[in-house]
């Protein structure tokens, strides 16, 4: 364990420094939700079609097409149709 050494604070300090971490936190906490709003609004635009997501790279690339390709299959008789076709 460390040696250290403490300044004795009066009970109205220690309160004092509680409020201060309290409401650091505070604000940590409503920033927090600020942000989770905004994403709770971007995942609603997404969800309703109002908005489209870009791939990052190949990779993300071919992970969409095939989620889409499988939606697509499951939603889509027209789909079905065509892609039967295709093969």
């Amino acid at each position: 364990m460390l040696n250290q050494e403490f300044e004795p604070v009066s009970e109205e300090q220690a309160r004092a420094i509680m409020r201060e971490i309290m409401l650091e936190e505070l604000k940590t906490l409503a920033v927090d939700q600020q942000q989770m709003a905004l994403l709770k609004e971007e995942l609603e635009a997404l969800q309703k079609g109002d908005r489209i997501v870009m791939p990052c790279n190949i990779e993300h690339a071919r992970k969409m097409f095939k989620m889409a390709s499988f939606y697509l299959t499951q939603n889509d008789a027209e789909f079905n149709l065509a892609h039967e076709a295709v093969k």
